[in-house]
């Protein structure tokens, strides 16, 4: 803290004086102005340069703090992850024209945004279940090699009789926490030209 001095001449004049150790150097120049000037008195003021209340600096370090937090906070908040929706289980059987059910793929596409989630399916598996985001789907079977195919279908929902002969994809909705069931890969009369292929595969040739 700087402490400064005010004189006062005889004639009402104010003379600021220097600042701590010039102080007296100053008076005694002062004095000896004043003699000559014909004035025998002099009043001397000591002044003080105001400084923060320490109050007032501890109120302003609290509010500092507290904006920081909050700040934070805010930020926290902004990134944060939107919570996934919660999936659906769909589950079924898996039918194949002979005693023996063959190793292979089952796909599940999402007609909407044509994402494809698939599943292993193991010899003479006779049932599945996968769980899936909502959406609407249709579901698919390859053997090895893409030599035979089946899928859900309409003919499936129509029972697989004779008169049953719309073989075309049945597409089936996915519901948050909810379980979508006889979803059945057993149509396999569908020519392979006719069944959907996975992205980057092929039909074997004639």
């Amino acid at each position: 803290m700087m402490k400064t001095g005010m004189a006062i001449d005889c004639k009402g004049n104010y003379l600021r004086l220097l600042p701590k150790r010039k102080n007296l150097l100053s008076l005694l120049f002062l004095w000896g102005l004043l003699i000559l000037a014909g004035c025998t008195t002099l009043e001397v003021r000591i002044e003080k340069t105001p400084t923060a209340n320490q109050s007032t600096i501890s109120t302003l370090a609290a509010l500092m703090v507290e904006g920081t937090q909050n700040a934070t906070l805010a930020t926290q908040i902004s990134l944060q992850p939107t919570p996934l929706p919660l999936s659906g289980i769909v589950s079924g059987q898996i039918c194949y024209p002979s005693e023996h059910i063959p190793a292979m793929l089952a796909y599940f596409k999402d007609i909407q945004n044509n994402h494809l989630d698939q599943i292993q399916i193991m010899a003479n598996q006779t049932t599945y279940q996968i769980s899936l985001p909502p959406g609407e789907y249709v579901a698919y079977a390859w053997s090895p090699g893409y030599q035979v195919g089946g899928m859900y279908s309409k003919a499936v929902l129509c029972g697989l009789a004779e008169i049953c002969t719309d073989h075309s994809p049945e597409a089936f909705s996915v519901v948050s926490g909810q379980i979508t069931q006889a979803i059945d890969l057993c149509d396999w009369v569908i020519p392979p030209d006719q069944l959907p292929v996975p992205p980057g595969s092929q039909l074997p040739g004639p």
